[in-house]
């Protein structure tokens, strides 16, 4: 392929190019520094192998064959920057903004300082359990963001899920081969990306250039591509999943059981043999515990105020009162609702002077937990230890249904209103200030800091009492 890559030291708007990271079929990236502070980013540059050329001032020269398949690819990209700019997530690199130049366009990238997950296992050799839970997990959320939002990759492989040396994140990146469902909501110009990737290996049959006409892709072909991946990490070596004897062939590997499961079903050459969604691959790795088990310390509440709930209970039993009156004798009605209506609502105030009395409890530290549906309090004492996670040994459990946080997660340490905190054996991490923790390592967890388990879904907060007013200090929610 002919480079036809802007020089090192070239200026497009703010950005400064540093060197060329790659070029394909239709674009080329830079690493960039943004001029005003210096920050580096990444620069995707629409160019297509045929059909363009550089002139000598940097415009881009697009001869007249390729003039309307340009066109249309600058609209796709620009498409696909407008799609990326949407999502925020930490696990989807992010895509901050995109511009015209150069008779081109272009869109600016977060810059990821590391190596794919294709270097990691060339270089370093195959994976073990927690590194694959590790680097996999963040990228089954990614991707379970995308497809609630009719968003498909179609691309997924090692040499596209990158791991920031800085703080170990995984994270999933070059999004060209997306296809969007629901145009209208993101306001794009069709509902099929401009090319279907192929990746030998990592890519289902559907996708197959010679062998995929009259089948349709869908969010199953981004299962295929995880369940090749998951094997290739385990392994470091490609196979063929349509063999009559891989399944054979996968039982004589080191890869765990569970995994092999997923392996085994997500490559299924029929699509529709295939899981579903992202949820059922994370509950074959990690089985749900029982639900949520409350414990005198801990106050549950959720979007309903006590006293909501009460005028809602209320209703409730002002119509079981006024049907079975209905379908009472005519001397007892009266007598019949009367006693209903008056045990309903001894029954809803009880609830509300119970859940007003549970806010009480001793402790003069108070942790708030909170995931994207609930909020839990737990009131913590002096000079005592605490385990966090989901598993019912603990003695903060968290909900079940967050099924990324870790059965035993985290160690709270209380001694004279000081915190420490030390994470314990975890899948995807616990991040304090931004920064990773370090498993078995102790950290001071000071008023300021959002302690945040994984990927955001649940934050912990703290509140300390202070003696002298009874009210709550201490770290407030973030506007």
């Amino acid at each position: 392929m002919e480079n036809h890559a802007l020089h090192s030291g070239s200026i497009v708007e703010n950005y400064k190019i540093i060197k060329k990271l790659g070029q394909g079929g239709f674009g080329i990236t830079y690493l960039v520094k943004d001029i005003k502070d210096n920050k580096l980013y990444v620069l995707k540059e629409l160019f297509l192998a045929k059909g363009c050329s550089r002139g000598s001032n940097n415009n881009v020269i697009i001869d007249a064959k390729h003039k309307d398949l340009f066109e249309y690819s600058k609209k796709r990209f620009i498409d696909e920057a407008v799609l990326l700019e949407g999502i925020k997530y930490y696990s989807i690199v992010r895509v901050y903004k995109h511009f015209y130049k150069n008779s081109t366009a272009y869109y600016l990238m977060e810059y990821i300082d590391g190596i794919s997950l294709m270097q990691l296992v060339e270089e370093k050799g195959t994976l073990n359990k927690d590194e694959v839970i590790e680097y996999i997990f963040p990228i089954l959320e990614a991707v379970k963001v995308m497809h609630k939002n009719n968003l498909w990759h179609r691309d997924i492989k090692p040499l596209n899920i990158m791991i920031d040396k800085i703080n170990n994140r995984s994270v999933l990146i070059d999004f060209g081969a997306v296809k969007v469902i629901n145009k209208q909501r993101f306001g794009l110009i069709d509902d099929t990306s401009l090319y279907i990737a192929y990746s030998d290996f990592f890519s289902p049959p559907e996708q197959h250039p010679q062998f995929s006409k009259g089948v349709e892709t869908d969010h199953r072909s981004d299962i295929y591509s995880i369940g090749a991946t998951i094997y290739y990490l385990f392994t470091g070596k490609p196979t063929n999943f349509n063999s009559k004897n891989f399944e054979n062939e996968l039982l004589t590997t080191n890869i765990p059981k569970e995994f092999q499961q997923v392996i085994l079903k997500s490559t299924k050459s029929r699509k529709e043999e295939r899981f579903d969604n992202i949820e059922q691959i994370q509950k074959v790795l990690i089985p749900d515990t029982e639900p949520f088990l409350s414990n005198e310390n801990t106050v549950k509440t959720s979007l309903f105020t006590p006293f909501t709930d009460t005028i809602i209970i209320t209703i409730i039993i002002t119509i079981i009162a006024t049907i079975i009156a209905f379908i009472a004798s005519d001397n007892n009605k009266l007598l019949i609702a009367s006693i209903v209506f008056i045990v309903g609502l001894i029954v809803s105030f009880n609830k509300k002077n119970k859940a007003s009395r549970n806010i009480s409890k001793k402790g003069n530290i108070k942790l708030i937990i909170k995931s994207n549906t609930e909020e839990l309090e737990f009131f913590l004492e002096n000079k005592k230890s605490y385990t966090l996670g989901r598993d019912f040994s603990c003695d903060i459990v968290i909900p079940s249904k967050l099924t990324h946080v870790s059965r035993k997660h985290l160690k709270i340490n209380i001694n004279n209103d000081i915190i420490t905190i030390n994470e314990l054996k975890t899948t995807q991490g616990t991040y304090l200030n931004g920064q990773k923790l370090k498993p078995n390592q102790e950290y001071s967890w000071e008023e300021e800091k959002e302690l945040i388990l994984v990927n955001g879904d649940c934050i912990l907060l703290w509140k300390k009492l202070n003696k002298e007013n009874k009210q709550w200090e201490g770290l407030k929610k973030k506007k």
